[in-house]
């Protein structure tokens, strides 16, 4: 557990170290005499509940059970970031995926109260597996919905509209700062390349095959190589509060809850543990923790040339949250 904290111990030191900008330009006014208002560059975050209702299907699983019991909530959270004239909201949400008609309805809500552009908002979804739908009864090969909205879509599209005013009333003078740490240890592609060509479900042949196990004695190297990074965007207040941190890493959802568990993953393990590290438990308004899926699709946590690791439910998802 030392190696685990020490790392994202140095994800934490590196954040507050950063030194961040405050933009601040005078503009003049027409005839030079004197100057408009300071353009500020202000930031502002926050989270809302998206946990769903019990009763159901947890979309991630292979036998899609019914949610009985709620293991950790689920949230959608925000970053809003302004440099006086423009504003950019990021939104990610504790979802297996979101359909493309869903975000747009989101988004033009968003515009609505906030008149923010919806080219202006980037809506995301983390991947857990051990969340309800909010695909809908069906998604055509554009991404869109095939049906008019359920009742959870229509609040997760309320939520997201929420969470992006909150973050907006939430904006004061920011600085801000990036960077990036590795963390190779958990990140392992799925996709092997095999000595001998293998027969798909199509009945064609295919000289790589995903999760190959640990034993298949035919699976000769990965197919690719992973991003090792925790990327990230820290902001924080002028006086020095931390106001978010936006995380990225290149990690399928862990898994490992209990049948019938809803969970919002290691995700959220994460950005619990760093509201922790830096200190920030208790503020109003309230420090904010967001870690995004990023590329991720052939990646996963499962080292093929190892050997088989037997964990308790829950148990490697806060291992890897604490990692970052």
């Amino acid at each position: 557990m030392k190696l685990f904290t020490l790392r994202l111990w140095m994800v934490a030191l590196v954040i507050m170290g950063l030194p961040g900008k405050a933009h601040a330009a005078a503009m003049p006014v027409e005839g030079g005499a004197e100057t408009r208002e300071q353009k500020v560059f202000k930031a502002g975050a926050a989270t809302v509940n998206i946990t769903p209702f019990l009763g159901g299907k947890l979309i991630g699983e292979w036998h899609q059970p019914l949610a009985i019991e709620v293991h950790d909530e689920l949230h959608a959270r925000c970053l809003m970031l302004e440099d006086g004239t423009t504003r950019l909201a990021f939104v990610v949400a504790d979802l297996l995926g979101l359909n493309q008609d869903l975000i747009d309805a989101a988004k033009e809500l968003i515009a609505e109260r906030m008149g923010i552009p919806p080219a202006n908002i980037l809506v995301s979804a983390t991947h857990t597996h051990s969340a309800a739908s909010a695909l809908g009864e069906g998604v055509d090969q554009g991404g869109r919905g095939t049906g008019s909205f359920d009742r959870y879509q229509e609040f997760v599209i309320h939520r997201i509209a929420d969470v992006v005013q909150l973050a907006a009333h939430h904006l004061e003078p920011a600085r801000i700062g990036w960077g990036a740490v590795p963390v190779a240890e958990h990140v392992f592609v799925r996709r092997w390349k095999m000595k001998e060509p293998i027969i798909n479900p199509l009945g064609t042949y295919d000289q790589v095959m995903m999760n190959p196990g640990h034993n298949n004695t035919n699976k000769w190297t990965p197919a690719g190589v992973p991003d090792p990074d925790v990327s990230f965007i820290s902001v924080k207040s002028t006086e020095g509060r931390p106001i978010a941190l936006f995380a990225n890493y290149s990690l399928h959802y862990v898994g490992g809850t209990l049948q019938g568990h809803i969970s919002a993953d290691y995700y959220a393990v994460f950005c619990n543990r760093l509201k922790e590290l830096l200190g920030a438990e208790g503020e109003h308004p309230p420090f904010v923790g967001i870690m995004s899926n990023g590329t991720s699709g052939d990646v996963n946590n499962i080292n093929y040339s190892g050997s088989p690791e037997q964990n308790a439910p829950y148990a490697k998802m806060e291992r890897e949250g604490l990692t970052r």
